[in-house]
């Protein structure tokens, strides 16, 4: 709150008149080891990220109100609407909080861009009821409603929507998940949607209708395993391109959320692939900076990646950053590779890597069946108009309020 008292007093915080539209990407998962292992990847310590061309920077808090380390639920929730909430809430307040004893419903920014005749688009490479997307959209105090959260998706009046997750939208007799029978995409037809489900219709698509296209029953596929969809980068430039026929400007929320998902597994190269994707895409939508607020940040850090030295720089660049390197320095044995978890089910895994396998599990320090979350700061990445005031330290529930004022939206959510 002090941030923002400060900001008030300056004009840097005022609404930007330049500023009609705003791009947010959400990198699930990603923590300042990821960004470097994706430099790494792309072509060693001298490389570039597109995200690295971004002229502001800071650091982002990320804990719930009920916990140290944060869930995606809950910074989503942050992230969406301003209001910092418990692990596992999508788009509630935590009742603990509140002096009626009730958890509060919270208005996103996408609901304050639709109000202010704005587009709104949702991209992601998750379910769309997954909890990142989810928090822009829904109502629900568990995370894991996602029948519920997909019949609250009509209600939101998104423009457009490219992600996964369309079994919970066809009941069970057609290969769903929806217990109740009921077959949502006939009600988003009926409503007047475009209901896609390939690659192929998205970029045929010339109509000026609405679009629902949830292109996998479960969440998309990773970037390295890829076969028939395009990337990350080819759904953002058709979204910046649709929404961009409204002179009222639009609101974009991407997600790149399986870069949580691979991390969760330990499985280094897939999290690294899904980082590289993630910054394509956002290399695409830097070419709108100069009316559009175009802010990179992450909802926590998963896993707790290290990358471990030491060596010289040919040995660490794209495919070999994943090898095992046996090779003594100082007379001390290094029987281990540069890259280790903090926890996860990579603690099983054999030293020796076989580079043809995508999803290899690297070593982790403490056994679980999933790696966890971690407390770790995050950074936040900024370009174009009113970027400037990203700088510095903020909690995670800063970033909206931020976005909001430069955009001239009010969340309403005091």
């Amino acid at each position: 709150m002090k941030n923002l008292i400060f900001c008030f007093l300056f004009l840097s915080c005022a609404h930007h008149s330049s500023t009609k539209n705003h791009i947010m990407f959400v990198v699930d998962g990603m923590g300042p080891a990821h960004i470097t292992g994706a430099r790494l990847f792309k072509g060693g310590p001298e490389a570039r990220l597109a995200i690295e061309n971004m002229p502001y920077t800071g650091i982002v808090r990320t804990a719930s109100t009920n916990d140290f380390v944060t869930d995606s639920a809950a910074s989503a929730t942050a992230f969406a609407t301003g209001v910092k909430t418990y692990n596992r809430s999508i788009g509630l307040s935590d009742p603990r909080l509140e002096t009626s004893g009730e958890a509060r419903e919270l208005n996103s920014i996408l609901s304050a861009a639709k109000a202010a005749g704005k587009s709104v688009g949702i991209v992601s490479s998750t379910r769309i009821t997954h909890a990142t997307p989810a928090a822009y959209f829904a109502r629900v105090p568990h995370r894991n409603m996602e029948e519920e959260i997909a019949n609250q998706l009509l209600a939101a009046k998104v423009d457009l929507i490219i992600a996964g997750g369309a079994s919970y939208f066809k009941p069970q007799s057609l290969g769903g998940k929806r217990k109740d029978q009921l077959n949502l995409f006939d009600q988003f037809k009926a409503a007047g949607y475009q209901i896609l489900s390939t690659d192929k219709e998205i970029f045929e698509s010339s109509s000026p209708q609405p679009i629902l296209a949830l292109l996998n029953d479960d969440h998309l596929p990773y970037d390295l395993e890829r076969k028939e969809n395009l990337e990350l980068k080819d759904y953002v430039d058709f979204a910046i391109k649709y929404l961009s026929k409204n002179p009222n400007g639009y609101f974009l929320v991407v997600e790149a959320g399986r870069v949580d998902h691979a991390s969760h597994l330990n499985q280094v190269r897939l999290a690294l692939g899904d980082m590289l994707a993630m910054d394509r895409a956002v290399e695409r939508a830097l070419d709108e900076k100069k009316n559009t607020l175009i802010v990179v940040t992450a909802d926590h850090e998963t896993g707790g990646l290290a990358l471990n030295g030491y060596a010289p720089h040919d040995a660490v660049t794209g495919e070999r950053l994943f090898k095992n390197h046996k090779r003594d320095l100082v007379q001390e044995k290094f029987n281990h590779g540069f890259i280790s978890w903090g926890s996860g089910p990579g603690f099983h895994s054999p030293i020796r890597v076989d580079e043809s396998v995508l999803d290899f599990q690297h070593k982790a320090t403490y056994e679980t069946p999933i790696a966890y979350h971690t407390a770790v700061d995050v950074p936040v990445m900024a370009a174009g108009p009113g970027a400037e005031i990203f700088t510095g330290f903020h909690s995670i529930e800063q970033i909206v309020a931020l976005s909001a004022k430069i955009l001239g939206l009010d969340l309403n959510n005091e």
